[in-house]
């Protein structure tokens, strides 16, 4: 009778493992798609204002990069953005630096995210030694993304007028903003939870070693 309610529960928890791992497997396998598709956006966010730049430039032969204003369009760095000018004062194209930085390291942030989705996906298995190794990578981008960005900028417009100027920095968006300080608590939550997956994957190599 007890071996039987012993198989019995047994049986009971296989079958709720082998749920839980196909859930496991189904959600991983939409959040990759999830995040394949945010990288795709934020590397379009750098690449298009790049396309239309170089389209502008290729539009006139004597388009300058030395901020000259001679030819039909001239490149004016004023800010911490390449901003492409007509002689008639229109903008035609511009790359705001670090926002451009910013969607770079959200781009691969996104994908080292995508590529743990896939392997957990695959294997049901999310804590793994591999799984704890991309959390980490993905804590640092977002912190990355979170300081790089906003120090360059303000590097920039400090080095280019001589001085340190908070106001200045706020209006040209050099500043960390509200985004910048979500994703480096983000990061430092990621941080903080990938020893966690480290120690799940001893609790589940013991788990299989008394299946």
């Amino acid at each position: 009778m007890v071996a039987a309610n012993l198989f019995g529960n047994i049986h009971i928890e296989e079958e709720v493992r082998k749920r839980v791992l196909a859930r496991i497997r189904q959600t991983s396998r939409i959040a990759a798609v999830i995040c394949a598709i945010g990288a795709v956006f934020c590397f379009l966010r750098v690449l298009l204002p790049i396309v239309g730049m170089a389209q502008a430039l290729l539009a006139s032969s004597d388009a300058l990069l030395d901020g000259a204003t001679e030819g039909n369009r001239v490149v004016l760095i004023a800010s911490p953005a390449i901003e492409i000018w007509d002689t008639n004062g229109l903008l035609v194209g511009a790359l705001h630096i670090p926002d451009s930085l910013e969607a770079l390291l959200a781009t691969a942030g996104l994908m080292v995210a995508a590529l743990l989705f896939i392997e957990v996906s695959r294997s049901g298995r999310p804590f793994e030694n591999k799984s704890a190794r991309r959390l980490r990578l993905i804590g640092v981008v977002c912190l990355l993304t979170a300081i790089v960005p906003p120090v360059v900028g303000g590097l920039y417009i400090t080095l280019k007028y001589g001085q340190f100027d908070l106001g200045l920095l706020m209006v040209e968006g050099a500043i960390p903003r509200a985004q910048n300080l979500a994703i480096g608590v983000l990061g430092i939550l990621i941080l903080a939870f990938a020893p966690i997956i480290a120690y799940g994957q001893i609790l589940q190599q013991q788990d299989d070693t008394l299946l």
